[in-house]
């Protein structure tokens, strides 16, 4: 039998409602049936490795390690661009170590850029995460208290 996790999760979820269930006359037992059901649901999505998050993550990361590079031209000791990885993985762990390069840069000692460029640099670095953890979140179900009532 060749089932992937999410798959199984599916399988267990369905079992769970249909066999299970009916035979629970307890309602706590009930509510922690379905309180099990639901992860199963939620968890199922996050085993699957998500190559669109990862293209997503890349998408909040590339254009704005770019432009922190044009912003910073002709700055000593500014970070250079991650070397080219093959895949989606390499690729977004070579991006973040870029980003870390870029937050130790820009806040280690003796560092004096003018105000404007160090607040653009920031900015895009600020962005830049907080589009990586976008892709991230929208892929965390929000919790179903009612899924744990029913029944």
């Amino acid at each position: 039998m060749d089932m992937t996790p999410a798959q199984i999760c599916e399988v267990l979820r369905d079992r769970l409602v249909q066999d299970v269930a009916p035979t629970l006359d307890d309602d706590h037992a009930r509510s922690q049936l379905f309180a099990a059901v639901d992860v199963l649901g939620k968890i199922a999505p996050l085993l699957e490795w998500s190559g669109e998050m990862l293209d997503e993550q890349l998408a909040a990361l590339e254009p704005r390690l770019a432009k922190a590079a044009e912003t910073a031209a002709g700055e000593a000791g500014a970070p250079a661009p991650a070397a080219p990885q093959g895949g989606l993985r390499a690729r977004l762990a070579a991006r973040q170590a870029e980003t870390a390069a870029w937050l130790d840069w820009l806040h280690g000692p003796g560092r004096a850029l003018d105000a404007a460029r160090r607040d653009a640099i920031e900015r895009l670095l600020r962005e830049a995460l907080q589009g990586m953890l976008a892709a991230e979140r929208r892929r965390i179900a929000a919790i179903d208290f009612s899924s744990m009532t029913r029944g």
